[in-house]
């Protein structure tokens, strides 16, 4: 299917430039808000990819009602808290870039004892498939979602995932790791 991919907090770029050579029918563009990151994987980024220098309180206009499908990486700061904990503005952006039917994909992998700062400072709850399909489900409902897969995915899929971050973590302290397809209705 055609149409216009947008990584979110997008990290170095690679893995935009990797579903741009996978699917060369398709616009993929990379958004983050550091561009330190990003120089040396736009230099050399396929035809059809850019970077774009935003974040998720700040998504571009130009956007608005295109987009086919989203993916959210290993969220990390203010795009985790909003993502995980349902905040209005972050979900709010998020649709209003979206077409009717578009997925929005996401790989969750924190926990308390991990990054126990970090869970404190951004004051999230604990990730599980509890809350996911509980709590979680029912706000993005509320927001005009609908979550259509929960899945717990392991080390060895890491491995395999298209990121410098998976790699990284799939040889990290153990945690749990969930993958996420979420449609905009």
């Amino acid at each position: 299917m055609p149409g216009i991919v947008v990584d979110i907090g997008t990290g170095n770029g690679k893995f935009v430039s990797k579903l741009a050579i996978r699917y060369p029918d398709r616009l993929i563009i990379g958004i983050d808000p550091n561009h330190h990151n990003l120089i040396h994987t736009s230099l050399k980024n396929p035809k059809n990819s850019l970077y774009l220098l935003s974040d998720i309180e700040n998504l571009p206009k130009e956007l608005n009602g295109i987009v086919n499908q989203i993916f959210i990486n290993f969220p990390w700061g203010s795009l985790l808290r909003g993502i995980i904990n349902v905040e209005n503005q972050t979900w709010n952006n998020l649709k209003r870039i979206c077409r009717s039917g578009a997925f929005i994909d996401i790989i969750l992998g924190f926990n308390k004892l991990s990054e126990k700062n970090e869970t404190i400072r951004l004051v999230l709850p604990e990730l599980s498939e509890e809350y996911l399909s509980g709590q979680f489900s029912h706000q993005l409902s509320q927001q005009g979602f609908k979550v259509i897969d929960i899945r717990e995915i392991d080390s060895r899929s890491l491995k395999n995932y298209p990121t410098s971050w998976a790699k990284k973590l799939a040889f990290g302290k153990p945690r749990k790791f969930y993958y996420l397809r979420i449609v905009s209705l």
